[in-house]
């Protein structure tokens, strides 16, 4: 079953599984990249049939525009386009709808890493990123999704937690379920 459209509920023999589907798949994308890094040193990209035009603070265009290599690698390509950027191709992980609002907040997740740390972001941590903002634009609905979603999680290499260290799944043995139902 689903809770309130962001957990997935299991039923396991020995209890109950509370799978966070955003955080789960997060560590799904970000293990499958990293894997596509390590075959090819970049990401795959899909073309936009039309590109994008955005316009930014002068500050983000200019990052941006220095951060083109780095982009490039997961899938993003953008060029110069007068004070604007031009987006060409957008990572293959992506499916969502606003991409002018990915774009701006993958560029905006870069230059806040940049800023917050002396080294210059990776193209492995950079991945992190674009796994996070793309499982936000994510939304699964068929049960057929959900139950291929579970079954990718348990395929990683660390299924249980997300880029960031957070929980994608907890279970509640029947041991505790029942204390809680039937005291003491």
């Amino acid at each position: 079953g689903v809770l309130l459209n962001k957990y997935i509920i299991i039923q396991k023999n020995e209890g109950l599984l509370l799978l966070h589907k955003r955080a789960a798949h997060e560590r799904i994308l970000y293990e499958k990249a990293l894997k596509q890094i390590e075959e090819q040193d970049f990401l795959n990209s899909q073309p936009l049939l039309v590109p994008v035009i955005l316009s930014l603070l002068p500050e983000d265009y200019h990052f941006a525009l220095d951060s083109i290599p780095l982009l490039k690698g997961i899938g993003l390509e953008i060029e110069d386009f007068g004070n604007n950027i031009k987006v060409e191709s957008l990572p293959a992980v992506f499916s969502g709808d606003d991409i002018e609002g990915f774009v701006m907040s993958i560029i905006s997740g870069l230059r806040d890493s940049r800023s917050n740390s002396a080294a210059h972001m990776t193209l492995t941590e950079l991945t992190k990123t674009l796994s996070y903002k793309v499982s936000q634009y994510h939304e699964l609905t068929s049960n057929e999704e959900m139950n291929a979603l579970v079954s990718e999680l348990l395929k990683c290499d660390m299924p249980y937690v997300d880029t960031r260290g957070r929980s994608t799944m907890t279970e509640f043995s029947m041991g505790e379920i029942d204390r809680r139902f039937e005291g003491g």
